[in-house]
């Protein structure tokens, strides 16, 4: 086999291909949401989201070609139906589009550590940017209209103090200490993007056609539904309040406004994904207690994404990244 000379590093293919696929997969996930969205300015954050997901294929679409890379094939338009009516409500989109900002700093800063090419660095250079202004336009948004899950409030610290007890760490037995300031942020967010998965996943029931794909997702919702049980069970404990919860978010419609193949890949992904989060988390919290929740969550989100990508390679829906063929 002769094969093309290639000037891109392995961690350049890998996180072009990771990206392509993400803002690819987003295009078809977007239009049914702005043709449904009755509130303007929802509907206006939608668009400039949608723009932001065309121009960045776009561009990784050019880095392709110069390379002489087959263009992977991705989502098409046979993957949506934008004539089925609206699967959730102009708010869940206004929160859904929040946390795929987050997920774009994710990404994009993780580029500038493993690239030396100025073309590849102007890219998610402009990745960066568009979704910070994506991030402060959804954040002003979802404020204005009461939206944003807010962490709760604690007391101004009167001095400043040392920890001079091991037992800092332990929370197994007896009595154990309050959460600081990080702990709290954590199991806070941890159980508000659960609480948007969740909602998620409960659309995506009602709409899947395949039976398979629908008892992986309600697996999925299970898995929800327990942690969101468990951060607020922590977060009762501490006299702090509990997030929202999004299942009134989604509308009574069972027409899908996606194919099967989008919606096993999106949730198989945010399975995936999540690996990553949680392992950040547990790096922050103290408490061996809520580390080892952290542990748990990481072990099934790990055999989640993982039985999702079996579940698309047996219905042959995924596609090969880049590998090594020498």
């Amino acid at each position: 086999m002769i094969h093309k000379k290639n000037t891109l590093s392995s961690a350049e293919l890998a996180i072009l291909w990771k990206v392509y696929m993400i803002e690819n997969l987003l295009i078809p996930y977007k239009i049914p949401m702005i043709n449904t969205c009755q509130d303007e300015e929802v509907k206006s954050v939608l668009l400039f989201a949608l723009e932001l997901s065309k121009k960045c294929v776009h561009q990784i679409e050019n880095v392709y070609r110069q390379e002489n890379h087959i263009l992977p094939i991705g989502f098409r338009k046979e993957d949506m139906n934008s004539e089925a009516p609206a699967l959730f409500t102009d708010n869940f989109y206004l929160l859904y589009i929040h946390e795929m900002a987050k997920l774009g700093f994710r990404i994009g800063s993780q580029v500038i550590e493993i690239t030396d090419r100025n073309d590849i660095l102007d890219i998610f250079y402009n990745m960066l940017n568009d979704y910070k202004d994506l991030y402060r336009r959804t954040l002003n948004l979802l404020i204005s209209k009461d939206l944003y899950p807010h962490s709760p409030k604690l007391p101004i610290p009167q001095k400043a103090d040392f920890i001079n007890e091991q037992s800092y760490l332990t929370g197994w037995f007896g009595k154990k200490r309050p959460l600081n300031a990080e702990e709290i942020v954590r199991v806070h967010s941890t159980a508000d993007r659960n609480a948007i998965s969740q909602a998620l996943l409960l659309g995506f029931s009602k709409v899947v056609k395949d039976e398979e794909i629908k008892k992986y997702i309600e697996r999925g919702i299970k898995n929800t539904n327990q942690i969101i049980d468990d951060m607020h069970q922590i977060l009762i404990n501490e006299n702090l309040n509990m997030t929202k919860i999004y299942d009134n978010e989604v509308s009574d419609s069972t027409v899908s406004p996606y194919s099967d193949r989008l919606i096993l890949f999106h949730v198989a992904q945010m399975g995936a994904g999540s690996i990553g989060i949680y392992g950040s988390d547990l790096g922050s919290v103290l408490r061996k207690d809520i580390g080892m929740k952290y542990v748990k969550m990481m072990g099934e989100a790990l055999l989640y994404g993982e039985d999702g990508i079996n579940l698309l390679i047996k219905k042959g829906w995924i596609e090969e990244p880049p590998k090594n063929e020498r």
